[in-house]
């Protein structure tokens, strides 16, 4: 772990989820601290019976199979949309941004909004971009303060305010559309010293049921009786948005944590518990990082999306 508390995700992807069935864990390498083992039939004839032993096969499989699912899936037009904006930015020596609330075209809050935002700020905190990112928290606290609102942003006065108020040299902020099919997105950076455009861009995707249940984004959030990946024919959730989680706090002084995540049947990620490995502040930021996932859910075997509990290990180095 480096000096500011983050995790080492060995390629590239650190945080991973198996099916809670999986009667065999995952060993750590060198190469990859995600990758599953094959199945070990000779630990599992000694203890199931041979149709336990087809059931825990095909378990294992699923468990190893949706590992690779998730880090292939782990990709999306936001995550471009970072990169794309980060190198601008990058490029043009500026070193600290923060991510204002993405409004709907008239200036107003809307769900989708925060969303976005939260979630590109997660994607612009990713290692290897040369950007420091502050927490967005203290632009809304300065805000109230100044009493301004998203429109101001294009004001180079309001600009000048917040940057030495907060200690930044851009802000980011953004627009999104809504249509029957999909989603618009268009951001833009500006310099705080002089209210400079510094780049913009966009990005669209598809309308679903997950971006229509963010209604109930800003509120705590509830879980439908999971189902049991495997059972029943049950499918893991695939990543659609997983940016890497950049936590400030190590899991006490253990080098991994045990999280169990709920994935709603829209494909959010409604719940997170600390099964081991980590403390009450690690447990909060678990939390704030992890409900920008995006998932295209879990089906069961008639093709139906389904709330569905699973695991993510956290490793530190």
């Amino acid at each position: 772990m480096n000096s500011y508390g983050k995790p080492s995700y060995g390629t590239n992807y650190l945080a991973y989820a198996k099916p809670d069935i999986c009667p065999i864990g995952p060993t750590q390498t060198k190469e990859s601290p995600c990758d599953f083992p094959p199945p070990n039939f000779d630990a599992i004839f000694q203890i199931v019976s041979p149709l336990k032993i087809a059931l825990a096969a095909a378990a294992c499989f699923s468990c190893w199979t949706a590992n690779q699912r998730i880090e292939a899936a782990s990709h999306s037009p936001f995550e471009d949309l970072s990169k794309r904006l980060s190198k601008r930015i990058s490029d043009i020596m500026i070193k600290t941004v923060v991510v204002a609330d993405i409004t709907d075209s008239h200036g107003t809050a809307c769900p989708e909004g925060l969303y976005l935002a939260d979630l590109l700020s997660a994607y612009l905190i990713q290692p290897g971009r040369k950007l420091r990112v502050v927490n967005r928290d203290l632009l809304r606290g300065t805000r109230a303060v100044q009493k301004t609102t998203a429109r101001d942003l294009t004001s180079s006065e309001t600009l000048h305010k917040i940057g030495t108020a907060i200690v930044v040299d851009a802000v980011v902020f953004g627009t999104v559309e809504k249509s029957e099919r999909k989603l618009t997105v268009s951001v833009f950076a500006k310099r705080v010293s002089d209210g400079r455009l510094l780049g913009s861009e966009n990005a669209a995707v598809e309308r679903s049921a997950f971006f229509d249940s963010l209604t109930r984004y800003s509120a705590t959030p509830t879980l439908a009786e999971p189902q049991r990946v495997g059972g029943n024919g049950v499918t893991p959730p695939e990543c659609l948005d997983c940016p890497v989680p950049q936590f400030r706090h190590r899991a006490d002084a253990s080098s991994r944590a045990m999280l169990s995540v709920g994935v709603s049947s829209e494909g959010r990620v409604v719940a997170v518990k600390v099964l081991r490995g980590a403390g009450p502040e690690f447990a909060d930021e678990a939390w704030g990082m992890l409900r920008v996932f995006r998932y295209n859910p879990a089906h069961d075997r008639s093709g139906q999306p389904v709330a569905v509990s699973i695991f993510v290990e956290i490793f530190f180095s």
